[in-house]
This record gives structure tokens, C-alpha cells and sequence, in this order.
């Protein structure tokens, strides 16, 4: 389970008036860490409370945890509470952070932060081809065909059989001939969410 510090705050004092990004500082207004999930297969939610005097809110967001890398997903009113990050690939974590519009000015906290990924479904699945003279072994992540998901995955095997990478369409995995023993594999996917999935198939 994902366990953060939601929600938390921090007040800030109010600087140039002209800066369209400024970090917060010191006393006056409320800047508030927002809350990312890893509940859902298709995006990330991300959520945040705030102060009734700001009048938008914009998301940023990085693959590190350094605010200096983040860039933003989009600008929202000031009634806006939480948005479904729809363009966060599969396989990957991500930091959020939330910036409160005062005035002209946006202003964020880089100590603000939470994590967030997509949730993952990996299955390992096997299947004849030509004609029942050979199987060949691949991987799916939340249904789709690897590595057609657009995530880094590996694919690593041990045990019997004669095994040769095989490729159809955007498909990728391996095929033997060799219709007896175990062979244990394994597939892992994603990259700073990684997700790995393991199953022995026996072939008679």
C-alpha cells in the first residue's frame, strides 16, 4: 500500500508580483502537496486541496523528484480539485506538484510532492502456431500486446527447450519446437514502476 503524507502544507510569502512561476518562500500563502494514485490502469489521479483566495491551479510534473525537471500537464480553475493525468505512460512513476495562482503569479513548494503510476496487469500467456508444430511465449501488460504498451519490459527464461525470439506485427516474444520439460520465465515491465511476473510452463 502507498502511504504519503497527503495534503500537507506549507505557507509562503507572496514575491514579485510580475513572476509567472515562483517558489514559495516564507509566510502569507498556502501552497498544499497533493496527492497522486497508483489505483488506476489507464491514468493517474492526482488531487489537492487549497486555499478559497487562489484563483487557478496548475500541475507539474517530473519523472525525478526535482521540481527543476517538471513541466506542466495543464492549468485548471479555482474550483478544480483533482485531474486524471491521461498522458502518463505505463511503467513509469511520476512526481506531482500542485502551483497556486495570487494575482499574477503562480506560486509552488518543491518540498510539495507526491508519486504516482499507472496501475499494471501483467500476464504471461503461450499459444500455438503453424499448424501446432511450434508454441511461442510473450507478455501483456493491461491487456496489451508488448511491446506495443510503450514500456521498457524484459522477458528472461531457464529450464528445457529450444528457444528463438520471434516476432509477429508488433508482438514480441519466443517460440520453440520442443514440446516437453518446464521451462520457468519471467517477464518484467515498467522502469521506475516495474511490475514482474513469474510462471513455470511445462509442454508435454
Amino acid at each position: 500500500m502507498k502511504i504519503s503524507a497527503m495534503f500537507k502544507s506549507l505557507v509562503c510569502l507572496a514575491v514579485a508580483a510580475a513572476a509567472l512561476l515562483a517558489p514559495c518562500t516564507a509566510e502569507a500563502l498556502t501552497i498544499y502537496r497533493p496527492a497522486a494514485s497508483i489505483a488506476y490502469k489507464d491514468y493517474v489521479y492526482v488531487s489537492w486541496r487549497a486555499d478559497s483566495s487562489a484563483t487557478q491551479f496548475r500541475v507539474y510534473r517530473s519523472t525525478t523528484k526535482n521540481f527543476s525537471n517538471a513541466v506542466s500537464i495543464g492549468t485548471f480553475s479555482r474550483s478544480t480539485r483533482a485531474v486524471r493525468d491521461w498522458t502518463a505512460k505505463l511503467g513509469v512513476k511520476y512526481y506531482y506538484w500542485i502551483a497556486s495562482r495570487y494575482g499574477n503569479t503562480f506560486y509552488y513548494a518543491s518540498s510539495l510532492s507526491d508519486y504516482g503510476y499507472r496501475l499494471m496487469s501483467v500476464t504471461l500467456v503461450q499459444k500455438w502456431a503453424n499448424s501446432n508444430t511450434r508454441r511461442w511465449i510473450g507478455g501483456y501488460a493491461n491487456g496489451t500486446s508488448l511491446p506495443s504498451a510503450a514500456v521498457s519490459w524484459t522477458l528472461s527464461k531457464s529450464g528445457v527447450g529450444t528457444w528463438k525470439k520471434y516476432r509477429s506485427g508488433a508482438y514480441i516474444g519466443y517460440f520453440s519446437s520442443n514440446k516437453r520439460g518446464t521451462t520457468k520465465w519471467k517477464l518484467t515491465v515498467g522502469t521506475t514502476a516495474p511490475v514482474t511476473f513469474s510462471k513455470s510452463i511445462t509442454w508435454r
